[in-house]
């Protein structure tokens, strides 16, 4: 097997309250990614709804999928599997009393290859009065499937989705189970302080492919979405210097694609940057609770 793979973010711009449309939208970015060749594609966090964490709701039931895989979706991994692409859906999922931020991610045969569950949940419980809410802790129930990776045709893969990218920890669980591909769906709005050099996000996702030995692909949500502008900047990452590869060039639904071979991680791999760690030095990182900083 070929060590090339084409690996593509499905970044999407705001989203409509219809789920069978954004569904129409992400078929036509499928299709763009059956005519570019590529093998794994990832579309935004919550891609069949708005980002509905920004606001308060009485009732949140309508967002969320209860079956699984969502039968909403169907045409759309129908067609992947049509087309021979393996995908990553991120949606809303409501199973028994949990509410979980979930990715399912199908092979390339339409098959489901299982599902991830956001570990990380930003926010807070009770809504601000003014400015952007992130209402995730209250809505949401934290992950509980730890960080499985799925075996692809063409490659292992990995997701974490959103606040994920802030905790290193996620990547390299992912790294240590094997993965050689990471895809991180996100939602995330425009800083209102004043902008960074490079935006927090795509730092993240950089630094992430450069010490973890693995190719990233940031996958989101962009432009102006119920009064708040996403930043977007859907991009590939590879791990030898972290340089991005593809990046978005629009703030609207774009198909966001590199080649990228595989046999760039055995080079790496001569470092042993995995085997070096010293593990048994480590178990105060899980175990220790944040020091207050003078």
């Amino acid at each position: 097997m070929s060590d090339t793979v084409t690996i593509a973010a499905a970044q999407m711009g705001p989203a409509d309250d219809d789920k069978g449309v954004m569904v129409e939208r992400m078929l036509t970015l499928l299709s763009q990614a059956g005519d570019a060749g590529v093998h794994v594609l990832c579309f935004p966090e919550l891609a069949l709804t708005p980002y509905f964490p920004a606001k308060l709701y009485d009732d949140i039931r309508p967002f969320f999928e209860e079956d699984f895989p969502p039968a909403v979706a169907e045409p759309l991994y129908r067609l992947a599997g049509e087309l021979g692409i393996s995908i990553i859906l991120p949606y809303a999922e409501r199973e028994g009393d949990g509410y979980y931020n979930t990715a399912a991610i199908f092979g390339a045969q339409g098959e489901v290859l299982g599902k991830y569950r956001k570990m990380h949940l930003p926010g807070w419980v009770e809504p601000k009065p003014e400015g952007f809410n992130c209402l995730e802790k209250r809505y949401f129930t934290p992950g509980d499937l730890g960080f499985p990776v799925f075996e692809t045709p063409r490659a292992t893969i990995g997701v974490q989705i959103c606040y994920d990218r802030r905790f290193p920890e996620a990547a390299r669980g992912l790294a240590l189970n094997g993965a050689q591909v990471v895809f991180t769906p996100y939602v995330t709005p425009v800083p209102t302080q004043r902008p960074a050099e490079i935006n927090p996000s795509e730092l993240c996702l950089r630094a992430s492919a450069h010490s973890n030995n693995c190719f990233v692909v940031g996958a989101a949500k962009a432009g102006v979405e119920n009064g708040t502008r996403m930043i977007g900047n859907s991009i590939v990452v590879e791990p030898r210097t972290g340089n991005v590869v593809a990046r978005a060039a629009t703030d609207g639904d774009e198909l966001v694609w590199a080649e990228v071979d595989l046999a760039q991680l055995k080079d790496i791999e001569k470092l042993d940057l995995l085997g070096d760690r010293r593990p048994e030095w480590y178990g105060a990182i899980a175990d220790a609770a944040p020091r207050e900083r003078t």
